[in-house]
């Protein structure tokens, strides 16, 4: 698979591909879902701080 891995992947790389692959399957039980940053800044303005 990989021909040679770099010696900066650690457990948190890939956490944080697990996570990536979980937000982008679909929507979760019981939570909206969105198309992108823009449609979630629009639907929650409110969360948003500026």
């Amino acid at each position: 698979m990989f021909k040679r891995i770099t010696k900066n992947l650690d457990s948190t790389d890939g956490l944080a591909a697990a996570v990536c692959h979980f937000f982008n399957s679909g929507k979760t039980v019981g939570e909206k879902s969105y198309t992108g940053w823009d449609a979630f800044v629009k639907q929650n303005e409110n969360r948003v701080k500026k």
